[in-house]
């Protein structure tokens, strides 16, 4: 009889009966015990729900993100632009206060035979008007001489006076020569002769060329707006008797440069702007003097641009003036800038060669950063312009830049460049100003790269990126139209329909998300399932017991290895 036993128990197993893991190794031969069958599953749970929550705590960050987006691209800008300035920038200025200076005990006035002794170098400087600031640097007789050549010369053909600041004539901002008018407070007022020449030698004539000079000149003293002071040496000495100290004074003539008076304090001197005037009176509401260039304005004089400087803070007012009258004749005309080229462009042009450009048309587009009314046109109405609406505006292009190399070579590139640009519109209506942030267009004619003092501050322009040519100037191009208009801003679309789309789309993107992620964690909490169903069948085949259910129709029930009945029941012996 034989011993089934000991015949099961050293016949090799049926490869086919061992149930085999994923990894290859037999479940029931080779590894540790399984753990309990719910505690990865409840891990597994638990994870994939904090996953879940995440998902739900990131998405209303996502949202609030995107929408100050929104808010910062649309709302914020809308509110700058609301804000309208009624005046020019303020200009910082370093300029301290001066001690009050005093007529008493001044140097007097040259003689007669001082100034007859600069004929020759008036001569020179007629040739060469632009060199008195070399020569001209106090009330000697050299400066007084050719300033009563000039006030002779302007009662012929009145100039139109530019309306300097006090800054500008402390700082020299403006040129010497320039015809003025300047407004103060008067402080002291008096009459002085002109000393009389030496007497001539027997048989000769008087050495006397200045045919202009009078028996006697006025000195008064000004004071200025900042605490600056000025004297001015008026030729017509009879209009001093008309004025009142402590009452406002204008005077009209032209700019000297600058001389000493002593302090009044007598503590040495002080060094304050020389006027010498053609006339003096009080201070009037109006145009300082009546010219035939305010009403009749037929076209821009030759040389009129001669006397422009770009790196001057100070905005010349005779060829301002004129191009104003010019662009007011322009409105004559159909379309007299139809051919203008764009400045956004050619800024570069125009900055490389500011004197090949002056007087020709340019169109524009910039945003509005600052505007204000040009109370000096309002008040002198040149060539009947009433009212004058200045700009001041940027605009981001993409154009033509000369940079310098790494040889130290100019070369021209295109690169993304801010620029500033200035607008003088001759308007005639009562238009309100641009609002800040608007954008605007116009074409208008070129006049100066105007210089606009600024507070130096290395740390911020570096910060920005910035390297300006001076550190304590900024620059604009600008140009006299008669004309601006409203376009629309890149910025001002109604963005209300596309921000409810946008809030639509990640609402549902949260609730697919959720949706997804949820239905990932139930198909794989079904599959541990079934992988753990199959797990507790292998186990009780290992062990020889019958499994107690049915097998899942997911998976193909495992073959059973041989047993003594079916081997009998094959034959086997």
């Amino acid at each position: 009889m034989l011993d089934f036993r000991s015949e099961r128990r050293h016949s090799p197993p049926d490869p086919a009966a061992i149930p085999v893991r994923r990894s290859g190794r037999p479940a029931g031969l080779v590894g540790r015990p399984p753990a309990a069958p719910g505690a990865p599953v409840t891990r597994r749970k638990a994870s994939l729900q904090q996953h879940e929550w995440r998902i739900l705590a990131t998405l209303p960050l996502a949202v609030g993100m995107i929408g100050w987006l929104i808010w910062s691209l649309v709302a914020a800008p809308a509110d700058q632009r609301k804000q309208v300035r009624s005046g020019p920038i303020a200009m910082q200025t370093s300029v301290p206060a001066m001690a009050q200076p005093t007529l008493d005990a001044a140097e007097p006035l040259p003689s007669r035979e001082q100034l007859a002794a600069q004929a020759e170098p008036l001569s020179a400087l007629a040739e060469h008007p632009g060199t008195l600031a070399l020569v001209g640097t106090d009330l000697d007789g050299l400066t007084l001489a050719w300033g009563l050549r000039q006030l002779a010369g302007d009662r012929l053909a009145l100039p139109i006076p530019g309306r300097p600041t006090a800054t500008d004539l402390v700082d020299r901002e403006i040129r010497q020569g320039s015809p003025v008018v300047v407004e103060g407070r008067l402080v002291d007022a008096r009459r002085e002769a002109i000393p009389a020449e030496a007497a001539a030698a027997p048989g000769e004539q008087p050495a006397t060329t200045v045919a202009e000079t009078p028996a006697e000149l006025g000195r008064l003293i000004l004071a200025l707006e900042d605490g600056q002071f000025a004297q001015a040496v008026i030729s017509d000495a009879a209009a001093v008797a008309d004025l009142v100290a402590g009452e406002p004074a204008m005077v009209v003539g032209r700019y000297a440069g600058s001389c000493r008076l002593p302090r009044q304090d007598g503590k040495g001197e002080i060094r304050l702007p020389l006027l010498i005037a053609r006339t003096a009176a009080k201070s009037v509401p109006g145009p300082a003097q009546e010219s035939p260039y305010r009403t009749n304005f037929s076209a821009l004089p030759p040389g009129i641009f001669a006397e422009v400087d770009d790196e001057r803070t100070v905005l010349e007012t005779r060829p301002y003036y004129f191009l104003l009258g010019q662009v007011a004749a322009d409105r004559a005309y159909t379309d007299p800038y139809a051919d203008a080229p764009s400045v956004n462009l050619t800024a570069n042009d125009l900055h490389q060669d500011p004197t090949a450009f002056r007087g020709s048309p340019r169109s524009l587009r910039m945003t509005v950063y600052e505007s204000w009314e040009d109370q000096l046109v309002a008040r002198d109405q040149p060539f009947g312009v009433q009212r004058c609406v200045r700009i001041l505006g940027y605009r981001r292009d993409w154009s033509p830049m000369t940079v310098t190399d790494a040889d130290g070579k100019p070369v021209v590139k295109n690169q993304l460049v801010i620029r500033l640009f200035e607008i003088a519109a001759a308007v005639n209506d009562d238009r309100p100003l641009p609002e800040k942030g608007a954008d605007i267009t116009t074409t208008g004619r070129f006049l100066k790269i105007r210089a606009i003092p600024v507070e130096p501050d290395p740390r911020r322009d570096q910060e920005l990126g910035l390297r300006r040519q001076r550190k304590d100037r900024a620059y604009a191009f600008l140009f006299v139209a008669n004309d601006w208009k409203a376009v629309p801003s890149p910025f001002g679309i109604d963005f209300t329909g596309l921000t409810i789309a946008l809030l639509s789309a990640l609402a549902a993107l949260g609730v697919l998300v959720v949706w997804s992620s949820r239905k990932d964690s139930v198909g794989a909490e079904r599959m541990r399932g079934v992988i753990a169903k199959l797990r507790q069948q292998r186990r009780g085949v290992d062990s020889g017991k019958t499994p107690s259910g049915p097998v899942s129709a997911e998976v193909p029930p495992t073959a059973v290895g041989p047993s003594p009945s079916n081997q009998s029941a094959n034959g086997n012996p």
